[in-house]
């Protein structure tokens, strides 16, 4: 299997001959928290969560950390 959009990190280590073709949610937040503090200065941010979406609260719960 290759998903293009399956973005959990544990997603590869279900099984052999699984891959992804997409950034995993921990390096997309560390991305997203680099560039807020280095290119926009923030020392503080507010991060509006669906609590609904596990896919939300996982990039909200990495970003926050």
């Amino acid at each position: 299997m290759i998903s293009p959009t399956a973005t959990i990190p544990e997603l590869t280590q279900t099984g052999d001959y699984i891959f992804r073709a997409c950034f995993i949610d921990d390096f997309q937040c560390m991305v997203m928290a680099a560039f807020a503090i280095r290119e926009l200065n923030a020392g503080t941010a507010v991060v509006l969560t669906n609590t609904g979406i596990k896919y939300s609260m996982g990039l909200a719960k990495v970003f926050i950390d």
